[in-house]
């Protein structure tokens, strides 16, 4: 993903954040929540990918920010709502 694709990442972000509070049907949560859980995970390997650039001397350190910072929030909000990344239960 590049940097310039974040800001309609967190629109989506956003958008599913709104819907999944709203939605009573517990399936289409789930599925809500799994796009989240996928949206994280390729932000996740997309931040590995900056911070090696970043260990080559490329600097893109206001993208790592912006990648960090997303990650937190999302990850919090999802566990806000009670879920867990997937694979990280006992």
């Amino acid at each position: 993903m590049a940097f310039e694709s974040v800001p309609a990442v967190f629109t989506e972000i956003s958008r599913l954040l709104v819907q999944v509070e709203k939605t009573q049907d517990p399936g289409q949560r789930a599925a809500i929540v799994k796009q989240l859980w996928t949206i994280y995970a390729k932000m996740k390997t997309d931040l590995l990918d900056i911070e090696k650039d970043i260990r080559a001397g490329h600097n893109r350190r206001v993208e790592a920010v912006a990648y960090r910072a997303a990650l937190s929030t999302l990850a919090l909000e999802l566990a806000l709502m009670g879920e867990e990344e997937p694979g990280t239960t006992p």
